[in-house]
C-alpha cells in the first residue's frame, strides 16, 4: 500500500516545445496508476494541478479503483497560465499527505518544466520532513535542473528524472 500523489504542472510553457506534452504527462501518469494495485486499502492516488493557479482535482479518498483515476487523469483539462510549483506543493502537503491518516509509504511525482515563478525549496523540504519521497520528472526543453534536484529526495540519481 501507498499514498501516491502527483503534482502536474499545467503551465503554457510545458505545450511550448511540443504542444502534446501536457497529453503525454497525461499518459505517463495513467501508466504509474495502472502499474499499482488501487483499492481503499492498497494504494490512493491523488493529483494536484497547477498553473498560475493550483486546484486539488482529487484527493486520496475520491477513487478506490484504477478505471476512475484513469477517467479522471484523462478529463483534466490544461490549464495554461504561469507556474506556482512552490503553491501546488504546499497543497498537496496540507490537501493530501496532512489529510492522510494512514501509515504507508508516501510518494510524491512533480511534473514540471521547472521554471518556478515561486519558491520551491521550503515547502519540498516540509514534505521530506514528514518523510514525503519525492521524484521530480522534467519536460520540455527548458528543464531547470536545479530546481528539479532542491525538490527531489535524496540520493538525486534515483529521484531526479
Amino acid at each position: 500500500a501507498v499514498d501516491l500523489a502527483f503534482v502536474l504542472d499545467g503551465s503554457t510553457s510545458i505545450n511550448n516545445a511540443d504542444p502534446g506534452n501536457f497529453q503525454l504527462l497525461k499518459n505517463f501518469m495513467i501508466n504509474i496508476v495502472k502499474s499499482f494495485k488501487i483499492s481503499s486499502e492498497r494504494t490512493h492516488v491523488g493529483l494536484v494541478l497547477y498553473s498560475s493557479f493550483t486546484q486539488l482535482k482529487f484527493n486520496f479518498d475520491k477513487y478506490s479503483d484504477s478505471a476512475s483515476i484513469v477517467k479522471a487523469i484523462n478529463t483534466t483539462d490544461y490549464p495554461k497560465g504561469g507556474t506556482r510549483t512552490g503553491e501546488a506543493l504546499k497543497m498537496a502537503k496540507s490537501q493530501l499527505f496532512g489529510a492522510s491518516m494512514r501509515s504507508v509509504p508516501k510518494v510524491l511525482i512533480v511534473l514540471t518544466d521547472g521554471r518556478s515563478s515561486d519558491k520551491v525549496e521550503a515547502p519540498s523540504k516540509a514534505l521530506k520532513d514528514e518523510g514525503v519521497v519525492i521524484f521530480a520528472v522534467g519536460v520540455g526543453d527548458q528543464i531547470d535542473p536545479s530546481e528539479l534536484n532542491v525538490m527531489a529526495s535524496d540520493s538525486k540519481s534515483d529521484h531526479v528524472f
